[in-house]
């Protein structure tokens, strides 16, 4: 099938080529219904400790991604710095100036 998955009984699976072989990543459904996510798979998601993921069902395929939050991702940095100097006005009249100085 398309994209790396291949269908087993109507569940999706992600294989990776290596060396013209299929090699499927896959762990073990722990008592508790935990997962451990394969290395690989987690370094190509960007996934680290503590970080979210769902599930989503498309079609005959069920997709495991990061859980990205919306909005700023530097609004946790507002307040981080001093504010400049003389606010919007005189931010806005030194950017001027650096752009006429080149």
């Amino acid at each position: 099938m398309e994209n790396g998955l291949t269908s087993n009984v109507g569940i999706g699976i992600l294989t990776v080529g290596m060396e013209g072989k299929e090699m499927p990543d896959s762990s073990v459904i722990s008592t508790k219904g935990q997962v451990t996510v394969p290395k690989r798979i987690r370094t190509r998601l960007g996934l680290r400790v503590g970080d979210r993921v769902e599930f989503v069902v498309q079609g005959k395929h069920t997709i495991i991604r990061p859980v990205r939050r919306p909005g700023n991702p530097f609004e946790k940095y507002i307040g981080a710095l001093p504010a400049f100097p003389g606010g919007l006005r005189e931010i806005n009249a030194w950017v001027r100036s650096m752009r006429d100085e080149e």
